[in-house]
């Protein structure tokens, strides 16, 4: 899936502990909700798993930060379903997003 805005909209986050990529955009596809991937990452390939919806409204400017300590990935978003406030989320690769 790709968004019509390109990269702006797009974020990427790696947990270095499950060696997997975590890509969060907003999918023009399907009325802008905010989705994700989960990458497994293998020598120099990557390979996808289904995309998830996390937020059932637009959503933009996707960033995506992980804690190797705590082995948590923080999604941080635009939501504009609230008023365009940011909004951030705190989970792990398996318990957010599907592989």
């Amino acid at each position: 899936t790709t968004t019509s805005d390109g990269d702006l909209l797009g974020g990427i986050g790696f947990d270095s502990t499950a060696n997997k990529v975590v890509i969060a955009f907003r999918d023009d596809g399907n009325s802008d909700y905010g989705t994700a991937m989960v990458g497994t990452v293998s020598g120099t390939s990557i390979s996808y798993g289904a995309e998830a919806v996390f937020q059932t409204n637009q959503t933009s400017l996707h960033n995506l930060a992980y804690d190797p300590d705590e082995n948590k990935m923080v999604l941080a978003y635009q939501h504009a379903g609230n008023s365009y406030y940011g909004t951030a989320t705190v989970c792990c690769c398996r318990d957010c997003f599907r592989d």
